[in-house]
C-alpha cells in the first residue's frame, strides 16, 4: 500500500466503545522552527482537578496514526490512572523524517515542565507513555529528560521499537511473518522514518544509548507473537543492570497492535490497567 492508503485504513479501523472522560480539550504547542504541534488533553472522570500529567505518544510506525486513532486508548489511560493524558499529534514520516517526531515530543515535554499551571495539571513531575513507535519516542524523551533535568517520574513503553538492527533478535525470526507486524513491514517503517546517516543515533534507536543510569522508573509491556518482543525485553534487562527500577510484563498469546482491541480481547484491557497502575504508582 501507499502511505496515503495506509493512513486511510488506519483511520477506518474500529476502536470499539469510546469511554467517557470528564473533559477533552485541544491545544497547540509551539515546537522548534515555528512548528505548531496539536495536543489533546483528557481529564479523568470522577477525579478532582488538578491531576498529574502524562504525555502519550501514539504508535503507527511514525507513518500512520494520530489523535483520533488512539483516542479510546488515551481515554482508558486517563480514567484508569487518574492522570491527565496529553496525546501528541507529532509530525509523521516520510514527509517529516527523524528527528521531527522526536523534536515534537520533546517540545511537549518541555512545555509540560513549564506550563503545568496554565493547563490545570499538577506542577512538577510528569510521565510519558507510548506504544510501538510511540514507545520509541517515549524512551528517547526519557533519556533526554534525564540529561536536561526535567522532572520525569515514570515511563511506560508498550511493545516499543527500541532498535533498528532486526538481525540481533530471535523474535524477528520466530514471528517475522503472519502476526500482523512483519519483519518486512518493520523494515519499511524504519526506512520511512530514519535516514541512513541517523541509524546510530540513540534518539532514533534508544537501545544504542551507552548510559542508562538515572532514567525514570520504567514499565515495558511486550506481547509474545511480536517481532519487537526481544528488543523490548533486552532493553528492560539493560535498564535493570544500570539500576533503573524496571518492571517487565509479557502477555502470552498476544500480537503487535492487540492492545487497541479492547472490544475483542479481554487481555487488551488488562494491558491498559497495567500501564495505568504504573503511572498512578509514580504520579498520584
Amino acid at each position: 500500500m501507499s502511505v496515503g492508503e495506509m493512513r486511510r485504513l488506519a483511520a477506518m479501523r474500529p476502536t470499539g466503545p469510546v469511554p467517557p472522560v470528564a473533559k477533552v480539550e485541544d491545544f497547540m504547542v509551539a515546537g522548534s522552527g515555528g512548528v505548531q504541534i496539536p495536543v489533546r488533553i483528557y481529564r479523568p472522570i470522577g477525579i478532582k482537578e488538578p491531576t498529574p500529567p502524562v504525555i502519550f505518544l501514539h504508535g503507527g510506525g511514525w507513518v500512520v496514526g494520530g489523535l483520533d486513532t488512539h483516542d479510546a486508548r488515551a481515554r482508558r489511560l486517563a480514567n484508569y490512572s487518574g492522570c491527565t493524558i496529553i496525546a501528541v499529534d507529532y509530525r509523521l514520516a516520510p514527509e517529516n523524517k527523524f528527528p521531527a517526531a522526536y523534536r515534537d515530543s520533546m517540545a511537549v515535554a518541555r512545555w509540560i515542565s513549564r506550563s503545568a499551571g496554565h493547563i490545570g495539571v499538577t506542577p512538577g513531575r510528569f510521565g510519558v507513555c507510548g506504544d510501538s513507535s510511540g514507545g520509541n519516542l517515549a524512551a528517547a524523551v526519557a533519556l533526554t529528560a534525564r540529561d536536561e533535568g526535567l522532572p520525569l517520574a515514570v515511563q511506560v513503553l508498550i511493545y516499543p521499537v527500541l532498535d533498528n538492527r532486526p538481525e540481533l533478535y530471535r523474535s524477528y525470526r520466530d514471528y517475522g511473518e503472519g502476526y500482523f507486524l512483519t519483519r518486512q513491514g518493520m523494515d519499511w517503517f524504519l526506512e520511512q522514518y530514519i535516514p541512513a546517516e541517523a541509524r546510530n543515533d540513540w534518539r532514533a534507536a534508544p537501545m544504542r544509548a551507552t548510559n542508562l543510569v538515572g532514567v525514570a522508573p520504567t514499565m515495558i509491556i511486550t506481547v509474545e507473537a511480536d517481532v519487537l518482543r526481544d528488543e523490548g525485553e533486552d532493553f528492560a534487562v539493560r535498564l535493570d543492570a544500570y539500576g533503573v527500577p524496571t518492571s517487565l510484563v509479557r502477555y502470552p498469546g498476544m500480537f503487535h497492535g492487540s492492545w487497541g482491541l479492547t472490544d475483542l480481547i479481554d487481555a487488551a484491557d488488562d494491558m491498559h490497567i497495567d500501564a495505568a497502575a504504573m503511572l498512578a504508582e509514580h504520579l498520584t
